[in-house]
């Protein structure tokens, strides 16, 4: 197998699984709304799927290195997403919220519906950013 080839595969792979995180949950309400009628989406689910968001980051930014094209926003939106994911694990944590000793209420609702607006933003970019990368590679 010649290189481009497997650059095309594996870039189309890493593009795929870094949109995962985006697309899956209205997939599956959309499903879920079909078998049972009722409307429900899991804000928290794209948070829960964070490794393909990394997976398809850095994959992606392997390629770009073997490649050697430019990869610098690529870089900075997956560093912010996993940071994102990083400290509101922390935040969770220290808060209590992880351990339930914390009701979701108040400061730690606003906190945590800003580290979850975040990070849906984040892997939207990271998302688009792979597949903009991929069009380099396909050239």
């Amino acid at each position: 197998m010649d290189k481009k080839r497997l650059l095309l595969i594996l870039g189309l792979s890493f593009v795929i699984i870094s949109f995962l995180p985006i697309c899956l949950p209205p997939a599956l309400s959309i499903a879920f709304f079909i078998k049972t009628g009722r409307l429900v989406y899991d804000i928290l689910m794209p948070a829960e799927l964070f490794l393909f968001t990394l997976i398809g980051g850095g994959g992606m930014i392997a390629l770009m290195l073997l490649n050697k094209e430019s990869y610098k926003n690529l870089i900075i939106f997956t560093t912010l997403a996993t940071l994102n994911i990083v400290v509101s694990q922390i935040y969770a944590d220290l808060s209590g919220l992880a351990h339930g000793e914390t009701k979701p209420v108040g400061i730690h609702l606003i906190a945590i519906t800003i580290f979850v607006t975040l990070y849906h933003l984040l892997a939207f970019l990271v998302a688009l950013e792979c597949s903009r990368t991929f069009k380099e590679i396909t050239k």
